[in-house]
């Protein structure tokens, strides 16, 4: 995906998956919430096929990469992606990880919180932790839409910024 950098004329072209789901109990998190700083409103489950291989091959050049998760005998090959853009090993393997990345029991749960000074805006791409209750929970930030409300007329009410993250937790 393509993300602007917030502080200068930039684009970032971004892996979908900078860390592969199954290695996420190794990685450490951008972003570490406590419960009282995270109001959860909602979820929804997705269950899709489990992956453990892809063949990844560039179109009319190009490479051909049989990318497997690691770990395992690559035995449950989802469909061949063919791609133009796929013309080096990098790019095949990112590929590939997008795929094998995006499978099995996942939950998209939503959350909100303020914009804290710890950590900002909570961008698109960042792996998290936060607490439900005892329960320590990690994900990867998909989806952010930022709020204000502005209080009218002669109110002494501070603006209240808020962000509302949508997070993809796999198991």
């Amino acid at each position: 995906y393509v993300q602007a950098a917030p502080a200068a004329r930039l684009l970032r072209v971004l892996p979908r998956y900078p860390v592969a789901p199954w290695e996420w109990t190794n990685a450490v998190p951008s972003i570490v919430l406590p419960a009282t700083a995270v109001l959860e409103r909602g979820s929804e489950h997705v269950t899709r096929a489990t992956y453990d291989s892809v063949y990844v091959s560039g179109q009319a050049q190009g490479i051909l990469a049989h990318v497997k998760r690691t770990g395992t005998a690559g035995s449950r090959p989802a469909q061949m992606i063919v791609d133009q853009l796929i013309t080096h090993a990098d790019a095949a393997r990112g590929r590939g990880l997008e795929v094998l990345g995006n499978t099995g029991a996942q939950q998209i749960v939503t959350l909100e919180t303020g914009v804290l000074p710890a950590s900002g805006v909570i961008h698109v791409g960042s792996l998290m932790d936060w607490e439900r209750g005892a329960v320590s929970r990690r994900g990867l930030v998909r989806s952010l839409v930022v709020s204000a409300t502005v209080p009218t007329g002669a109110s002494k009410e501070p603006v209240k910024v808020r962000q509302t993250i949508g997070v993809e937790i796999h198991g």
